[in-house]
């Protein structure tokens, strides 16, 4: 990735997941591992951190940690939230 911007909330906020994902037990890292390895099958057209976290539910949902349906709620208010600071960092500069 490019340094000549710097990242939004929401990407750091997916950055510091896929940062302390590796850092707990032998399943999360296993998790990680494969979400790493998927990346790279997953459409080129997604947003690069977009891409982390489609690989990433997909784990989530298919390993039982969380049914699809709440992913799906709770990443609109995740999303929904970002856009919300995005704008108002925009607005602030």
């Amino acid at each position: 990735m490019s340094a000549e911007r710097e990242l939004t909330l929401y990407e750091k906020r997916v950055d510091a997941l896929l940062q302390l994902l590796p850092r707990t037990d032998g399943a999360a890292r296993e998790t990680f591992l494969e979400t790493q390895l998927a990346l790279k099958t997953a459409s080129d057209q997604a947003e690069y951190f977009d891409r982390w976290v489609e690989s990433l539910a997909e784990k989530l949902v298919t390993n039982g940690v969380i049914s699809a349906d709440e992913l799906a709620a709770k990443l609109a208010d995740v999303r929904a939230t970002a856009a919300k600071w995005d704008t108002a960092t925009e607005t602030a500069e």
